[in-house]
């Protein structure tokens, strides 16, 4: 399985998924301008406990319906060592960041 640099960058057309292994301390995924809200899942042996959209904090949810009832959120899925990243539409690229 290919490395994932620490910033991936996801072009045009979106795909279903992006396979890597990611760096130990965290990872910056840049996805394009969308008219629809991005899901963003990034599965880890050592799970990611915080995100940020470009330089602001995404909130914790407790729930994945809570995740699915607000526009920006975080969710921790322990069962499946997934973080979950929920955020807007933009017209203009946008970077996830994901930290330990």
């Amino acid at each position: 399985m290919p490395e994932v640099s620490p910033v991936t960058t996801i072009g045009e057309p979106v795909p279903d998924a992006v396979t890597g292994v990611a760096p130990p301390t965290g990872v910056a995924v840049t996805v394009p301008a969308s008219t629809t809200a991005w899901y963003l899942r990034v599965r880890a042996d050592t799970p990611y406990r915080t995100a940020s959209l470009g330089s602001v904090n995404v909130p914790q949810r407790a729930s994945r319906a809570a995740l699915d009832a607000d526009p920006t959120g975080l969710w921790l899925d322990d069962a499946s060592r997934a973080a979950w990243v929920r955020f807007p539409a933009a017209d203009a690229p946008q970077t996830v960041t994901l930290t330990r």
